[in-house]
């Protein structure tokens, strides 16, 4: 292995004069005030760590370090601290008018537009998380008519870990298909998790809706139900929430 070469004044540090290795024309360690105050200053970050007041000088050993070294530290540390990506597909499944694209856009712009646009194949959007295992990007498949879908249903589907399954709360009939878009999402994603959304809650008048009230569309699914509001905000956050959180609980 070869060896580092240090300069003189490193190899003469602690040795005596009269010892046979020490060399008399090597170049002395500077003083110590003189050192530090050329010495490169440890990164903030690592101040930081250390508990150590910003702007305080650093004991000697620390600033002595060379700055190739802290550099490399730096990267190393970097490396260390940095929480963990996540990346997550998910499909929003519904039929046409239930609100899915707006409920997309509450989610990661938090914006909202009454403008009804409909949406033609697939739009995909993403969304940060912060979760316990690190940060989860969420992958968010906005879907068209699930009933229009016909032979690229599947290449849509595939590689999905959850779908918000969604139903327009005022129009009942929006429901009857939800376990039959279910089935078929599950067939190409069977490890997949699920959860229903009953949208535009702030066009519905007390008394609010029930998951029981829906029982006869979701009962063969295990999975939360919430009641939300594009145009408010109301349990949209909630319900992308508990999905994630059950796609990273799936074993």
């Amino acid at each position: 292995m070869v060896q580092p070469r240090l300069s003189r004044g490193f190899q003469n540090a602690g040795r005596r004069e009269d010892s046979e290795d020490f060399d008399a024309t090597a170049k002395p360690l500077p003083e110590r005030e003189d050192f530090h105050a050329t010495a490169t200053p440890l990164p903030e970050r690592f101040q930081q760590e250390a508990a150590i007041p910003k702007g305080q000088e650093l004991p000697f050993a620390f600033s002595a370090v060379p700055s190739y070294i802290l550099r490399h530290c730096n990267r190393r540390a970097s490396v260390i601290t940095t929480m963990p990506s996540l990346q997550k597909k998910i499909c929003l499944l519904g039929t046409f008018g239930v609100g899915k694209t707006s409920l997309v856009r509450r989610f990661v712009e938090n914006h909202f537009e009454d403008k009804y646009l409909s949406t033609i194949g697939v739009k995909v959007s993403r969304k940060q998380l912060a979760v316990a295992a690190g940060t989860l990007d969420l992958l968010v498949w906005d879907i068209a008519n699930a009933d229009e879908l016909g032979t690229v249903e599947k290449s849509y589907f595939r590689g999905a870990q959850g779908a918000l399954v969604v139903h327009d709360l005022t129009r009942p009939e929006s429901c009857e298909r939800l376990a039959v878009y279910c089935r078929r999402f599950l067939e190409v994603a069977p490890r997949a998790r699920l959860v229903f959304a009953g949208n535009k809650l702030d066009l519905i008048e007390a008394p609010q809706p029930s998951p029981e009230e829906y029982l006869q569309f979701t009962a063969g699914f295990s999975a939360p139900h919430f009641f939300t509001s594009a145009k408010t905000g109301a349990q949209v956050e909630q319900a992308f929430q508990a999905l994630a959180e059950a796609i990273l609980a799936a074993p």
